[in-house]
């Protein structure tokens, strides 16, 4: 069940990095807009870390539903 728990998660990560790419976006906006430093954002997405508060945060900055991301 872990393995399957840990391959969703970078699914999502992976997911969300391309959809910042895709719109020109970097960590440095992604930061700006959750009010967080740049080196917190990195290491979130390298830790596969977020809350689903924080990843609701980011799909709305990307315009986009966060059950489209998975």
């Amino acid at each position: 069940m872990l393995v399957r728990t840990m391959a969703d998660a970078e699914g999502l990560v992976n997911a969300l990095k391309r959809l910042l790419k895709g719109a020109g976006m970097t960590y440095a906006d992604v930061a700006v807009h959750l009010l967080v430093s740049e080196s917190t954002v990195k290491r979130w997405f390298a830790d596969r870390n977020f809350s689903l508060q924080r990843v609701d945060v980011i799909c709305e900055l990307l315009c986009v539903e966060w059950h489209d991301v998975i």
